[in-house]
């Protein structure tokens, strides 16, 4: 298997890279990897090549910040160590600070003294209008239900009788059908 790692400081002031991968042919593999030569000089061509093995590329990003004075994520002074991989983050400081990987962003924290302090009508029109309104529109929703569930009892057609349980003789009939096979 092999890796190659770029850390944040080769990578500063990049939006983006290209990485290219193919299969040498057996010459090359000979020529710069038996010999021992180094991987710079390996020959970039823009031809075609088919694989004739299995491979995986595996691409992640990772990063290490602190919180400075200003509660603001910062990077400087920090490094990602080669040892990083998709699991865990290596992390190297030229300073003392506490600091976290670029896998954990915590939330900020709600300051509820600012929003109960800032909750009146004139500061927050749309909020307070899109709420007055939902809960018109809810409202009218209920009551026109209401009034279908209404029509649709009367068009069903149940009628209520009142009398008196003393003066009422129930009567039932018990139909059976048999049949036979033969």
């Amino acid at each position: 298997m092999y890796r190659y790692f770029l850390d944040n400081e080769q990578t500063e002031r990049h939006e983006s890279f290209i990485v290219g991968i193919r299969e040498l042919t057996l010459d090359e593999d000979f020529n710069y990897c038996s010999n021992n030569l180094s991987m710079n000089i390996l020959p970039v061509t823009d031809n075609r090549y088919n694989f004739t093995c299995d491979y995986e590329l595996r691409i992640y990003s990772s990063g290490c910040y602190y919180l400075n004075e200003n509660n603001e994520w910062q990077s400087d002074g920090l490094r990602v160590g080669s040892q990083t991989n998709h699991d865990e983050t290596e992390c190297f400081t030229k300073h003392l600070t506490t600091f976290a990987d670029g896998f954990i962003v915590l939330p900020s924290p709600i300051n509820w003294s600012y929003v109960f302090a800032n909750m009146d009508f004139m500061r927050n029109k749309t909020i307070y209008l899109t709420l007055i309104i939902i809960s018109s529109i809810y409202i009218l929703l209920m009551i026109f239900a209401r009034y279908k569930d209404k029509k649709d009892v009367e068009k069903l057609g149940v009628t209520t009788y009142c009398f008196h349980w003393s003066t009422v003789e129930f009567r039932n009939e018990i139909s059976s059908s048999f049949y036979s096979v033969r």
